[in-house]
């Protein structure tokens, strides 16, 4: 709920503009709290995650050229205050999300379309910030990853020895990091998509959530309960499921990449699917909360929803149980 003064301000772009700009300048600069201790890293992520929030209602409302405006103050104010010019890449960034999640809105861009476009651009605009990065820093990618490897496996093996493990499952764990490892070089371009995904959906998701009290149509994007897949999309999931099977190394890891983010499609489906159900119950609303964080957390429960927002496809799971008396 947002508060009362800012649903008034929010009507008025003059007194807006302050307000919007000092909102994305403070969300982006929560990442500093970390220096204090590195106990705050999460709490400090939400709000630096979120910091396209204030761009995202204000080119909504007032379009693409005040929410520019907005972007622009925002990252001369935090580029003033900590002079730390590598921060314009990450505000860059952001300001993008910002601005096409805003303008996609005010132009009634269906809702999984424009999730898929604004991560791809993010993402895109994100390896050619790395690739410019490794052109003048003399490395290539694989060096890059193996020496983050090592260091992640390092700082593993210390974690490990204060834990105090038994050799046997200091051997278990070190497998379960390496494995992970493995799997980060070769589904890396999908991971960096799944990054800015997640990005992008809790910040179309916030001001969907106060559409209503901040008079701005949002008639055009249905509740989640309601969100499908187009049907079409299912072949770019078996298309590269098939090249993944292939023996071609190559293909096979450009299907694993573009499979994970079909992936994300039926993982926002499956979500649709398990909300639908939740509102037809009487449970409250902290504990409909705690199953949408269990689900969001578990890996085998978000390996199912997957797997149910797939099927939907083909059983209409929704439709069925609606049909019933």
């Amino acid at each position: 709920m947002l508060p009362r003064y800012l649903q008034k301000t929010f009507g008025f772009p003059r007194a807006w503009m302050p307000h919007a700009v000092l909102g994305t300048t403070l969300f982006f600069s929560a990442f500093l709290v970390v220096e204090v201790s590195p106990a705050f890293l999460f709490p400090a992520m939400l709000p630096m995650v979120l910091s396209p929030l204030f761009l995202v209602l204000t080119t909504w409302r007032y379009g693409p050229l005040m929410g520019l405006a907005v972007a622009a103050l925002s990252a001369g104010l935090i580029l003033l205050l900590f002079n730390l010019p590598v921060l314009l890449v990450f505000v860059t960034q952001f300001a993008v999300v910002g601005l096409l999640l805003g303008d996609g809105l005010r132009k009634k861009v269906p809702a999984v379309g424009l999730l898929y476009f604004t991560s791809l651009v993010s993402t895109l605009l994100m390896i050619a910030v790395g690739a410019v990065y490794l052109s003048h820093s003399g490395m290539d990618l694989s060096a890059l990853l193996q020496k983050g490897s090592e260091t992640l496996l390092q700082g593993v093996k210390e974690n490990a020895r204060q834990l105090q493990l038994t050799p046997a499952q200091m051997q278990q764990y070190e497998r379960g990091v390496a494995g992970m490892i493995a799997f980060v070089k070769v589904a890396f371009p999908a991971l960096i998509f799944m990054n800015a995904f997640s990005i992008v959906c809790l910040n179309l998701l916030f001001p969907l959530n106060w559409a209503e009290q901040l008079r701005l149509d949002r008639a055009h994007v249905p509740p989640l309960q309601e969100l499908t897949i187009p049907f079409v999309w299912v072949w770019g999931l078996i298309v590269s499921g098939m090249l993944y099977l292939l023996k071609v190394p190559y293909l096979k890891w450009v299907g694993l990449n573009v499979a994970l983010i079909f992936l994300l499609a039926y993982l926002v489906q499956g979500y649709g699917i398990l909300a639908f159900f939740l509102h037809r119950t009487r449970l409250p609303k902290i504990v409909k909360g705690m199953i949408y964080l269990a689900f969001l957390l578990h890996p085998t429960l978000i390996l199912l929803l997957c797997g149910a927002g797939l099927f939907e496809t083909w059983f209409h799971f929704r439709q069925r149980a609606a049909a019933k008396p």
